[in-house]
């Protein structure tokens, strides 16, 4: 496996549940069927981010390697400005601002 595509793909599948996570906030019916589909929307969206990393893993693993350390950073800065959105929403929602 290539460094590149298993980093590309990282930073897609973080990209992706944290849209999901949002959206199914905003969309109850989303939740509703990430619960009845998994057993509880967590489990869904963690099967989900599964599924889409391994495509994306596929669809990557052709890319050259190159300055895979740099793109390793890029990827924890990815981590990090995911998690402070998903704190941020939900603090804003405990605040009633949503």
């Amino acid at each position: 496996m290539r460094p590149n595509a298993f980093l590309r793909s990282t930073e897609l599948t973080i990209l992706f549940v944290t849209v999901l996570t949002i959206a199914a906030e905003f969309v109850p019916a989303l939740k509703q069927a990430l619960a009845t589909g998994f057993s509880h929307h967590w489990i869904g969206k963690g099967v989900l981010s599964i599924i889409f990393f391994g495509l994306c893993l596929l669809a990557f693993e052709k890319m050259k390697t190159s300055n895979a350390p740099i793109k390793a950073y890029r990827t924890s800065a990815v981590a990090i400005i995911g998690s402070l959105i998903l704190t941020l929403f939900f603090v804003a929602e405990y605040l009633g601002v949503f």
